[in-house]
């Protein structure tokens, strides 16, 4: 399988003042088409800096990332990236904060229908009227993955979307986002805190040391879905990964 994303020795660094603050340090790694993919590292090492050039919005310091060989430009390609807040428009209703997203990126045709078609997906049939302020958290998330879905992207790019969730939404999002994922065989980085998230959803999650961050490890997860936090390869994989974290944790 063909690699979608390659990161080859980037190195990412800001200027504060006097200070320069080395954040991301030759790091490298793939991610095939159609996969899965999960990054977790210490608290401010880096991970949403990387997303952030991964779609292009922001450049590296040094070495290059490529995304089927050219370099991310969101005038160019398709992304859909979905933040920690959910980012809706309050004055916007549900199937016009979807709409929003298809304007923005010149989509023709029907964008009612297309709209409502990506809201149908994510289970919110019956809500396309409604405005942020009166649906619950879960249900914006959905808003926001099928604002992101919508534009048909290369690639989905999520930072820590469900974090502020509680853990029985975050469950029911985890399962009904591995479904649409299934479907629609789109690309997905997925950056969390949560190791057992991590472990639920990714087909390989890469693991990076603190800050400047590289990569420390990649883990294959090697199991079928739909998981079984219970079973003893899961909590295997669970167990190497907090391990790996540990090592970087311990030594701030």
């Amino acid at each position: 399988m063909a690699s979608l994303i390659s990161v080859e020795s980037v190195s990412k660094s800001f200027v504060a003042g006097k200070e320069r603050i080395d954040v991301i340090e030759n790091l490298s790694m793939e991610v095939d088409d159609g996969k899965f993919a999960c990054i977790v590292g210490p608290s401010g090492c880096g991970k949403t800096t990387l997303l952030k050039l991964l779609c292009g919005l922001d450049q590296p310091t040094s070495g290059k990332i490529l995304l089927k060989g050219i370099q991310p430009d969101p005038r160019k390609q398709k992304f859909g990236v979905i933040f920690q807040e959910d980012s809706l428009l309050p004055w916007k209703s549900v199937i016009d904060n979807v709409k929003f997203g298809l304007e923005i990126n010149h989509k023709k045709g029907d964008l009612d229908a297309t709209a409502k078609r990506y809201l149908d997906l994510v289970g919110l049939e019956g809500f396309e009227q409604y405005f942020p302020h009166q649906i619950s958290g879960g249900m914006k998330k959905r808003v926001a993955l099928a604002r992101a879905l919508a534009v048909d992207p290369e690639i989905i790019l999520m930072d820590e979307p469900f974090a502020d969730l509680d853990a029985q939404t975050r469950s029911i999002l985890q399962k009904e986002l591995l479904s649409i994922w299934s479907k629609l065989q789109k690309t997905v980085v997925f950056i969390t805190h949560n190791v057992d998230e991590a472990v639920f959803l990714g087909q390989d999650v890469f693991v990076l040391t603190k800050r400047p961050t590289k990569l420390k490890v990649a883990i294959r997860i090697d199991l079928p879905y739909p998981r079984s936090r219970l079973s003893p390869p899961f909590i295997s994989y669970r167990e190497k990964i907090l391990n790996a974290l540990q090592e970087e944790i311990s030594s701030l």
